[in-house]
């Protein structure tokens, strides 16, 4: 019966990611063409937790692309932080798990806002991923935006990672995720959802060397200005 049940899941799961891939072709593409990339999976690397919380800081990595995006095109990175509670001590292998591309609206419209979705895995292959250990669960979670400004997501528990993880966002985003979630189980699963405007999420704000760089420059500049005057 159980791999009766399986092999249906499967025929579902096959079902569902091809009427997704047409519609994806023939529905979005057209009116979606603002693409941002992500990282799909994020190591974490191998952590002990403690009895109650255990911080996370992580980083997501996007790269936005020409010519959607003009000058903004690029690879960079966005910090996060979550916050896992449990009851014991557990040593586990954690993952952070992104859509492997959000489309919205085109053009892009940098005052409107957008919804970042990501949930927490484990396992010590990042092909075969696997719920949260019973007993723990996601206390917070938030996301740096360019101009270094926090913002704290929403927490939401699931169980059935292909067929509960969203597909579409409250700000007309389509959030593709990569495949590889087809093969997780079913279990511990918390979905942090965080959103900040088009704008912050895609800032790009000069590295502090660079900052040095043109401050150091607009001082020369002063000085040459009050030599000169």
């Amino acid at each position: 019966m159980d791999k009766l049940m399986a092999l249906n899941k499967r025929v579902n799961h096959c079902i569902f990611y091809s009427l997704l891939f047409f519609g994806w072709m023939f529905t979005f593409t057209p009116a979606y063409a603002g693409l941002i990339e992500v990282i799909a999976v994020e190591d974490k690397g191998t952590v002990t937790t403690v009895v109650g919380h255990t911080e996370f800081l992580s980083h997501m990595k996007i790269t936005l692309h020409a010519p959607d995006w003009g000058d903004r095109a690029g690879t960079y990175e966005r910090k996060n932080r979550e916050v896992f509670v449990i009851d014991s001590i557990t040593t586990q292998h954690f993952w952070n798990i992104y859509p492997a591309f959000i489309h919205i609206p085109q053009p892009p419209i940098l005052a409107s806002n957008i919804t970042i979705p990501f949930f927490m895995a484990t396992g010590e292959d990042p092909a075969n991923l696997g719920p949260l250990p019973d007993g723990g669960s996601l206390d917070s979670a938030s996301m740096w935006d360019g101009y270094g400004g926090s913002h704290t997501g929403t927490i939401d528990s699931f169980f059935d990672v292909f067929f509960e993880l969203p597909l579409t966002g409250p700000n007309g985003e389509q959030y593709q995720w990569d495949p590889m979630i087809e093969n997780m189980p079913d279990g511990n699963y918390y979905l942090s959802q965080v959103t900040m405007t088009v704008d912050e999420f895609t800032a790009r704000v000069p590295e502090p060397s660079a900052l040095l760089i043109v401050g150091a420059g607009m001082m020369g500049l002063l000085g040459f200005v009050r030599v000169r005057g």
